[in-house]
């Protein structure tokens, strides 16, 4: 008797802790379809303003874009700068510039739209530099600056060179229309200055 009681009661026991796991599972799994939806919603929500801020930023996109070009463009000589930001006003060439004061007359975001493209490409097989007050040295004003020219005119300058880049460096006095392969830009902005040119390669 008593041991069919104590089975008795084992299997009650074990039943209520079946429904109780099974309510508490119950619980749980409905927790987590709430909490799923919910995250759904949020995400959708982000979503939806994500795109709407894309929108946003798209119809006043060129409009942003050349407000910042017109802050660069500011930045030199006291903002005073051709409107299509592609040339200095004749009020911003200079005699003569140094390597030094140039980052204080153009800002390098500007420099870089002063850059021109030209249709020859590089060939970086052999890399050398060469600095703006050397090209001063041997070029006349109103000249125009080639790798050709340069393996011609400065003595010691390797003859294999086939890609060039143009340092700042000293002074330049005089416009020149330098193409190279590269240029940092305090060279170009030492070159556009004095009314020269700075033409890069593909």
């Amino acid at each position: 008797m008593i041991a069919g009681f104590v089975v008795l009661l084992i299997i009650a026991l074990g039943l209520g802790g079946y429904i109780a796991y099974a309510e508490v599972s119950k619980k749980m799994k409905a927790a987590c379809a709430a909490e799923d939806e919910a995250f759904e919603r949020a995400r959708n929500y982000i979503a939806l303003r994500a795109t709407e801020n894309a929108e946003r930023v798209c119809v006043s996109d060129t409009e942003n874009a050349q407000a910042v070009a017109a802050d660069n463009i500011a930045d030199i000589s006291g903002g005073e700068v051709a409107q299509n930001g592609t040339e200095l006003e004749p009020s911003e060439i200079r005699s003569s510039v140094t390597a030094q004061e140039v980052d204080s007359l153009i800002s390098d975001e500007v420099a870089a739209t002063l850059i021109e493209s030209s249709d020859n490409t590089s060939d970086k097989t052999k890399v050398s530099i060469v600095n703006i007050d050397t090209l001063s040295q041997h070029f006349e004003s109103g000249e125009t600056v080639t790798l050709d020219e340069i393996k011609k005119r400065i003595k010691g300058f390797n003859k294999q060179t086939t890609y060039l880049k143009v340092l700042a460096r000293g002074t330049l006095d005089k416009a020149l229309t330098v193409e190279a392969d590269s240029f940092s830009p305090q060279a170009v902005k030492m070159i556009v200055l004095t009314g020269g040119t700075a033409v890069e390669k593909r």
